[in-house]
């Protein structure tokens, strides 16, 4: 499983909701925003059915267009990466009048034990030309693992190997493929409220 986002690389601001101001990155990094009352973020208020007992479900997820950049980065650059990469799409959404309709996501390609093949995006409700290193991309409709982990981000990692653990109890072979949303606003909320909801691809 990839080096899923910690308590130090995760997202520490979505987009802004002020204008101008700078976007404060995950390690400190600071990128221009220019931001219109256009763009906002809405964070969806998401009801769970809890058919077992660990909150895990199975789903078959919808096709959502975003506005992404995809790198690969070692696992120590993973804060830096992201930062940037927020940074860099929110000026570019403010600047395009996109509408933003969801949270952002870190969408985990491939892994290796030094690397990470990840794309950092925002749902988007209308199509738009890519600039740059600024691409269309689509979250995938699949077949997924799902679940809400409430707490750090640095304790990830343990909701990644209870949700295997439940996978294969119930038959399912996790695939290579997973992505993270991010429901709400670290700073905003404590970090034992943080909610992140993660999709894991099933063969």
């Amino acid at each position: 499983m990839p080096r899923p986002v910690t308590e130090d690389n995760g997202p520490a601001r979505f987009l802004p909701r002020a204008c101008p101001r700078r976007w404060k990155g995950l390690d400190g990094i600071s990128a221009p925003i220019h931001s219109t009352g256009s763009v906002l973020i809405i964070f969806i208020a998401v009801r769970y059915v809890r058919d077992n007992m660990e909150g895990y479900r199975v789903i078959t997820t919808a096709e959502q267009p975003s506005a992404a950049i995809r790198e690969r980065v070692r696992h120590e650059d993973i804060a830096s990466a992201i930062g940037r990469a927020y940074g860099e799409l929110g000026e570019f959404i403010a600047r395009r009048g996109l509408r933003v309709v969801g949270p952002p996501f870190v969408y985990y390609h491939s892994w290796t034990g030094e690397d990470t093949d990840l794309e950092c995006g925002f749902p988007l409700k209308e199509p738009f030309e890519g600039e740059g290193h600024i691409r269309p991309f689509t979250l995938p409709s699949v077949r997924a693992a799902t679940g809400v982990h409430v707490g750090p981000y640095r304790r990830l990692m343990e909701t990644y190997a209870a949700m295997e653990k439940w996978m294969r109890s119930q038959g399912y072979e996790p695939a290579g493929r997973m992505w993270e949303r991010y429901l709400n606003e670290p700073g905003k909320v404590p970090d034992e409220k943080l909610m992140t909801e993660i999709f894991w691809e099933i063969k």
